[in-house]
């Protein structure tokens, strides 16, 4: 059966079933307690007006404040390889992470560094400094207690001997669990 419409009038029926609303969206991933994670991909490392591509890591551990907000313990750096020159590039810090959105994140690290070349496993220079980095990722997997991720991330290092500060940047794919 039909019944009137709210207006009154009876030229526009109705259904008898009431009209429901819109089921509520899906409330966004909780995310709480310890986090750990790794990541893998292809990067640079720039001194002055030197550059080479390297392979990186980064290796993080630590645990959420908030559902949006992590603080992270981290390793992280490039390998370059040429015939006999290698160089390494290796950073040791703490990052604070934190969720723009359900698959966006950016991080802040501060970190001390090294940076080092070799011939023929002969180490030719090494310099410690301290760097600053900044990163932002965007989740595209996720399960209930893991995601993964693409990542990009740069850092500018200063070396106190060195002539140049050092330039790197990453571009990876990442696995968190949480």
């Amino acid at each position: 059966a039909a019944q009137p419409s709210p207006g009154g009038s009876d030229d526009a029926l109705l259904p008898a079933y009431p009209i429901l609303p819109a089921p509520a969206p899906a409330p966004a991933h909780s995310r709480s307690g310890l986090m750990g994670g790794a990541a893998f991909g292809l990067g640079s490392v720039a001194a002055g007006q030197e550059a080479a591509s390297t392979l990186n890591y980064s290796f993080s551990f630590g645990g959420y404040l908030t559902g949006s907000v992590a603080l992270l313990a981290e390793l992280w750096g490039g390998r370059h390889s040429d015939g006999d020159f290698r160089i390494t590039n290796n950073k040791q810090g703490v990052s604070a992470l934190y969720w723009l959105a359900p698959t966006l994140w950016t991080k802040g690290t501060v970190a001390s560094a090294s940076y080092r070349t070799y011939v023929d496993d002969f180490m030719l220079t090494e310099f410690h400094g301290a760097a600053f980095g900044i990163g932002v990722g965007w989740v595209f997997f996720q399960r209930s207690h893991f995601h993964v991720d693409a990542r990009v991330s740069f850092s500018i290092e200063g070396y106190k001997n060195a002539r140049d500060n050092v330039n790197a940047s990453a571009l990876e794919i990442g696995l968190f669990y949480f």
